[in-house]
C-alpha cells in the first residue's frame, strides 16, 4: 500500500493541470492557447498555428498574401496544424 501510495504522489509531481486560454484578437478572431513552463521555469500562454493569412489555393496561386478573414468559432491554437509535405533528396 505505501509503494502505491508513493507512485501516485510521484504521478501527480509530474502531471501538470493544463489551462485553456480563451482570447480574442484584434478582429474579433476567438482562439484557444494553453499554459506550458519555458525552459527557464516561467509559466507562459502559447498559441500555436495561428493562420494570419487566407490559404494560397485557387485564384489565390502565386498571388500577393491575403489578409485572413475574421472567423466566429474559436480556434483551437493548442499544438501545430498539419504541415505541408516535403521532398527531400540526399543526392548531392
Amino acid at each position: 500500500m505505501e509503494i502505491i501510495l508513493h507512485f501516485l504522489t510521484l504521478i501527480t509531481l509530474f502531471l501538470k493541470p493544463v489551462v485553456n486560454q480563451r482570447v480574442t484578437l484584434h478582429d474579433g478572431s476567438p482562439i484557444f492557447g494553453h499554459e506550458v513552463y519555458s525552459e527557464n521555469g516561467k509559466l507562459v500562454t502559447e498559441f500555436l498555428g495561428i493562420p494570419f493569412g487566407e490559404p494560397p489555393i485557387g485564384q489565390l496561386r502565386f498571388r500577393k498574401p491575403k489578409p485572413k478573414q475574421p472567423w466566429r468559432t474559436p480556434f483551437n491554437a493548442t499544438k501545430m496544424p498539419n504541415a505541408c509535405m516535403q521532398i527531400f533528396s540526399f543526392n548531392n
